[in-house]
């Protein structure tokens, strides 16, 4: 694959010149690495015209941090164990959703965030012998769910009190997301009547043609994946990603496949609020040099078309150059909240800061050493991740911490 690398530049040299961590973390536990000017603080970054540092840093007055690079969120709590990692998950304002393989069911669960994490079984469940292909999608409003070959299309409320909103059967197996109440599902009914297209639901009314395949350029295969940002629905057909406002008009390009890899998923900046982070996407694509997960591009929504940027290179070329070394090194794919990208590291999770087109990428925060996985964040900031547990082949689920 032919990687398009971001842009470091003399910021970037500053910025990682004394150590590694990065901005306050409001959960960390000061590792004791005191600022070389100004009083030892509880944050890495350095204070006002000081440069950024590793361990523990200056005061708001003070100058340049520590050198080190200790783990931020040393207080991980890990609340459940399943089978096996979650095949897919996603979050609200306040849950983490993640689903679950297992027979004779595949099944959704949600945590909240604080003040403690726990497993919620929601009552959305498919039968894994009819599932085939899946795609489910929550939020803090709607759970729903697409699968198996005559394309069963299910809605829930979000609680594990709540009951099926709606169900349909669309012929030919499709995809959906969610949007706030609002949701979004692909259809191609055999036959081709209904028009094949991108149509919303708000059950229990009947679903409404947004756009056809054919006036967004394409046939079917454009609703392979969909997502939402607060004001944009994306869609894939697994190659490329295009975006289109809520309001309809003419489909831009937002993501040009730098590669041959397949589309693996598409992850819109949390919070997935009106008043959110609406500038960036992360597009993980399948790559063989990474076969646990895929590898990260980061684009802008705002400025559709312009070029990815390779998080795995920017981040490695980061942390070629930090006190952490190899350790945050890219392993594994990662989420944004608001300008921040939090990603499997080969030592642990990690935190950078990115500029709103992706250019520059600074301030390096080591937040764990265990080998978490599968990172995802809610709109509150409580970060999710998960580790294989050697001793008996199961997943642990843990809430990490709030960063």
């Amino acid at each position: 694959m032919t990687a398009r690398h971001a842009v470091l530049g003399p910021v970037l040299a500053a910025a990682i010149a004394a150590g590694c961590h990065g901005p306050p973390i409001p959960e960390m536990v000061p590792d004791g690495g005191a600022g070389t000017t100004g009083a030892a603080g509880t944050s890495g970054r350095a204070g006002t015209g000081g440069a950024a540092g590793g361990g523990s840093g200056g005061t708001s007055s003070g100058g340049a941090g520590g050198g080190g690079c200790a783990a931020q969120l040393k207080q991980p709590v890990m609340f459940h164990e399943g089978m096996g990692a979650p095949v897919s998950y996603d979050s609200g304002r306040t849950r983490y959703y993640w689903i679950e393989y297992g027979n004779p069911y595949i099944t959704v669960h949600y945590s909240p965030g604080s003040p403690t994490a726990s497993d919620t079984l929601h009552p959305l469940r498919i039968d894994a012998s009819v599932a085939n292909t899946y795609n489910v999608a929550a939020s803090n409003d709607r759970v729903a769910a697409a699968w198996g070959l005559q394309g069963i299309v299910a809605a829930y409320g979000p609680d594990d009190t709540s009951t099926q909103l709606g169900m349909l059967t669309l012929t030919n197996p499709g995809a959906v997301t969610v949007n706030g109440t609002g949701i979004y599902l692909s259809q191609n009914p055999m036959g081709g009547n209904p028009t094949p297209g991108i149509y919303s639901w708000n059950p229990p009314s009947a679903p409404v043609l947004f756009e056809s395949f054919a006036q967004l350029g394409g046939d079917w295969t454009l609703g392979l994946m969909l997502r939402t940002t607060p004001f944009e629905l994306l869609f894939s057909d697994r190659t490329d990603v295009w975006q289109i406002s809520f309001g309809g008009g003419t489909p831009q390009r937002l993501f040009a496949n730098p590669g041959n890899g397949t589309i693996l998923d598409i992850r819109v900046a949390r919070p997935h609020l009106p008043d959110g982070a609406e500038g960036g996407v992360i597009v993980e694509v399948q790559d063989r040099n990474y076969t646990r997960t895929g590898h990260d591009y980061y684009v802008n929504v705002l400025v559709p078309g312009s070029p990815p940027v390779d998080l795995a290179a920017a981040v490695d070329k980061l942390a070629d150059v930090s006190a952490c070394g190899a350790d945050a090194r890219y392993h594994g794919t990662g989420v944004l909240f608001i300008d921040r990208y939090i990603y499997e590291g080969q030592g642990g999770l990690f935190m950078v800061d990115l500029m709103i087109n992706g250019s520059i990428i600074t301030n390096l925060t080591r937040l764990t050493d265990q080998p978490f996985s599968m990172p995802e964040i809610t709109g509150y900031g409580d970060l999710f991740a998960g580790q294989l547990n050697t001793a008996n082949s199961k997943w642990d689920y843990y809430r990490v911490g709030n960063p």
